[in-house]
């Protein structure tokens, strides 16, 4: 059976899907559990346009996310895409399920 896979970026209207997975990212890396937290936190990236976050489902199961900040190489005169926060469930792990993004153009 193939793998059903769909990105969409999250807004304020499904950014509460995200939510519990950020929160065990953060649990990952030995920070507390706070969903309260992460939901403030990722409410006020997704109305600050401060972020694109992506969720990635399973056959409509979330199962990942990455969350990519805005950035400029003065140098360079030119702008880019930081990934700085990227987490996969951990059953869905090594299974082609989160894809890199590339040419992500707003």
């Amino acid at each position: 059976m193939e793998k059903v896979l769909t990105i969409n970026q999250v807004t304020i209207l499904n950014y509460m899907d995200i939510v519990p997975l950020f929160d065990h990212y953060r649990i990952f890396y030995k920070k507390d559990s706070s969903i309260k937290e992460a939901k403030t936190f990722l409410l006020d990236r997704i109305t600050n346009n401060q972020s694109i976050i992506f969720a990635v489902y399973l056959y409509a199961n979330i199962v990942g996310f990455a969350q990519i900040y805005y950035s400029f190489s003065y140098v360079n005169l030119l702008h880019n895409w930081i990934l700085n926060d990227l987490y996969v469930v951990e059953e869905a792990r090594q299974k082609g399920c989160c894809p890199i993004l590339v040419n992500y153009n707003n």
